[in-house]
């Protein structure tokens, strides 16, 4: 119960000492991604009367973005990796164990989600500076605190349940978004993606039947492929994958997919890349 009041009061003294008046952000002030922008989140998961503990890390990269009047929509792509953070740098427990091209949807942009007894704040320490809108919500046996941050989305994250002594925090870590970066990235082993372009081709783009795969370098070994629409859906099964051993290349008929955009996500020892095509 100690570490109840400790967190709390902790919360406390952060809201007290960077309070400012309650000038709250838009959902579109938050959530002002542009292509490109990346953003790396450590997740840990606690559990008091198990004696369990599990870290991962994500990675977010802005691919594409459309706004109207009523909506923004974003499709990123996302790697997840779990991490043993006892050891000093952290090393992976295992390789990349989910990777996939998502989307997010923000609602009523100009809409606010705070209330009464919600905080603005800013701390030259955090994000460098920017706007930090904190929700802190109590439920029936817990807590949750939320720091939503402008142009970063929700970079916060954590909650405590009484009973069931288990807590968990979703902290963004590291973000790059143009020139301005803040914190330390973790996932460097997949940061290939520049020197990987001119290794893998993609072509004809757009296709109607055939799309095919041309490696440049037989220093690089391909380990899977995957592919997604726009909603984050694997189709990997609505497509055949046929080695061309002499070409160096790997055909992909892709004649049963509907027309549209896709993402083809490669996989190789030398990182992950994503490469897009259209179905005529």
């Amino acid at each position: 119960m100690k570490r109840i009041y400790l967190i709390l009061t902790l919360l406390a003294v952060f809201i007290s000492n960077f309070s400012i008046s309650q000038d709250f952000s838009t959902l579109g002030e938050i959530y002002d991604f542009d292509v490109g922008d990346e953003f790396q989140f450590k997740y840990y998961q606690t559990n008091s009367i198990f004696n369990d503990t599990s870290y991962y890390i994500e990675r977010k990269v802005i691919l594409e973005k459309s706004v109207t009047t009523e909506k923004i929509n974003y499709t990123y792509k996302a790697d997840y990796i779990q991490y043993d953070f006892n050891n000093t740098p952290p090393t992976p427990i295992d390789t990349i164990y989910l990777n996939l091209i998502d989307s997010l949807i923000i609602s009523n942009p100009d809409s606010i989600i705070f209330t009464e007894g919600d905080t603005v704040i800013y701390n030259p320490e955090l994000y460098n500076g920017r706007k930090i809108c904190i929700k802190n919500i109590m439920i029936g046996n817990g807590f949750i605190h939320k720091r939503y941050v402008d142009g970063c989305g929700c970079a916060y994250y954590s909650d405590y349940y009484f009973i069931a002594a288990s807590s968990s925090v979703d902290s963004m870590i590291y973000y790059k978004k143009g020139t301005e970066e803040w914190g330390t990235p973790v996932l460097l082993n997949i940061h290939n993606e520049i020197s990987l372009k001119n290794n893998f081709i993609l072509y004809p783009n757009p296709t109607n039947e055939q799309l095919f795969i041309k490696l440049n370098s037989s220093h690089i070994t391909l380990y899977s492929i995957h592919a997604f629409n726009l909603f984050g859906r694997n189709v990997i099964g609505d497509i055949t994958i046929i080695p061309e051993y002499k070409s160096n290349a790997i055909r992909i008929n892709c004649s049963r997919l509907k027309k549209g955009v896709y993402f083809i996500i490669l996989n190789s020892d030398k990182g992950s890349i994503s490469k897009r095509f259209i179905k005529l």
